[in-house]
């Protein structure tokens, strides 16, 4: 495989515990509306994807007509949610502060300001520097490669060179599509069956595995 020189975070998921909340608001919100989904179905069915791509077809396959505020009530929900309860993911600090100044990015679904918003509330603000990238800002979202491509590009660096970090399989897909090195990470809390999940990732191309942070570490070298 070609040397690493710059490592891509997703972001929901991967540093913050954003997806086992996003998911049980979500269901909340979806069972409000007379649509019955657990937030466990909720996350496998939406995670790693923007709601503007997902929700309109969601709701027609209902025959429902979709709630014109539902993004915004969202969105809302999901702030007073991350204000009180979101954390980082395990092993994420220890994990960020061992990369020294080595180049880094994040890649992300969710909007800019919502990934600066919980950088400062779990005490990774400023970890990224200018490097946070946003498919809210673009016009396709995962699975397309594009945001992936853009991080790439504003880090300098051959996608062929960069390792992405992805916990969903829509990411993962971009990533792949990219043509990166991608490790899947089952760290996140949302990931409840760890070994089905992995194997979803597995097959659409990832190349590596890890069930927790430290295991990273192995397949990278960050010393300059």
């Amino acid at each position: 495989m070609p040397p690493i020189h710059a490592i891509i975070f997703d972001f929901d998921g991967v540093i913050v515990e954003s997806e086992i909340l996003s998911g049980r608001i979500l269901s909340q919100y979806l069972n409000e509306q007379g649509i019955k989904i657990t937030p466990s179905d909720a996350i496998t069915r939406f995670f790693g994807q923007r709601l503007r791509d997902t929700m309109p077809p969601f709701f027609a396959e209902q025959g429902r007509a979709m709630p014109p505020n539902l993004l915004t009530d969202l969105k809302a929900r999901d702030a007073v949610a991350h204000e009180s309860e979101l954390v980082a993911v395990a092993g994420a600090h220890t994990f960020i502060a061992g990369l020294g100044d080595f180049p880094r990015a994040i890649a992300s679904s969710s909007a800019t300001e919502v990934i600066t918003r919980n950088l400062v509330k779990v005490g990774l603000d400023g970890a990224f520097g200018t490097h946070i990238y946003s498919a809210a800002k673009i016009e396709r979202g995962k699975p397309h490669p594009d945001i992936y491509l853009q991080a790439a590009a504003g880090l300098r660096v051959d996608p062929a060179h960069c390792l992405a970090i992805e916990d969903s399989v829509t990411g993962a897909r971009a990533a792949v599509a990219a043509e990166m090195q991608v490790i899947g990470l089952l760290a996140g809390t949302h990931i409840l069956d760890k070994a089905a999940h992995g194997a979803l990732l597995s097959a659409v191309g990832v190349h590596r595995i890890a069930r927790k942070y430290n295991e990273i570490q192995k397949y990278i070298n960050v010393s300059r």
